[in-house]
């Protein structure tokens, strides 16, 4: 009986498929972010390249594509699961959580909601090679992927996730009234 391919040869995939190249870009010195009609360049910081494999790694965990429906899915479950002490990927994902409150706002709670049953990649606290050695079943187990997932909303997740679209308004619309501020009044 064959074994199941690992993560690292299913994340490989991933970016073939994708056309991301290997290690999908990861190291690039730009980052070219696609929003349908328009490419973004942004600079790519060496913390978001050393662990861009594992937001990757949540698109396969959730058999998410990577459309901004999906992107803004994955974003939302990063969120409510925690990114630790890396901060470049709370920048980068409080980004695309805000997109996500105007663009997405459906996906964004469900991705949310179902990371406040799950446990994030980043708190199994293992190191990429062992990481990338798990399958994709040993993954989603130690995640504890909830198939039965509720989808009553409690009281306290939309009250969370009311709490983190404040917290992107004011990181990305203050900065903006402030300026016009200065510059109108």
């Amino acid at each position: 009986m064959p074994s199941s391919p690992n993560l690292k040869e299913i994340l490989q995939e991933f970016y073939t498929d994708n056309n991301f190249g290997e290690d999908g870009n990861a190291y690039n010195k730009i980052a070219w972010f696609d929003f349908k009609v328009i490419k973004i360049p942004l600079p790519n910081p060496k913390g978001r390249q050393e662990i861009l494999y594992i937001h990757d790694l949540h698109h396969l965990l959730h058999n998410k594509s990577t459309k901004w429906s999906d992107e803004v899915f994955i974003t939302g479950w990063e969120i409510s699961t925690g990114l630790g002490t890396h901060y470049m990927a709370w920048v980068f994902s409080f980004t695309a959580f805000f997109i996500g409150v105007f663009t997405y706002p459906k996906q964004l709670f469900l991705g949310f909601s179902k990371g406040a049953s799950t446990k994030g990649i980043i708190s199994l606290n293992l190191s990429k090679k062992d990481l990338l050695s798990l399958s994709l079943e040993e993954l989603k187990s130690k995640t504890l992927i909830d198939i039965h997932h509720n989808t009553k909303p409690s009281f306290s997740l939309v009250l969370r996730f009311s709490i983190f679209v404040l917290i992107s308004l004011i990181i990305f619309l203050l900065p903006i009234l402030l300026i016009v501020r200065i510059f109108v009044f």
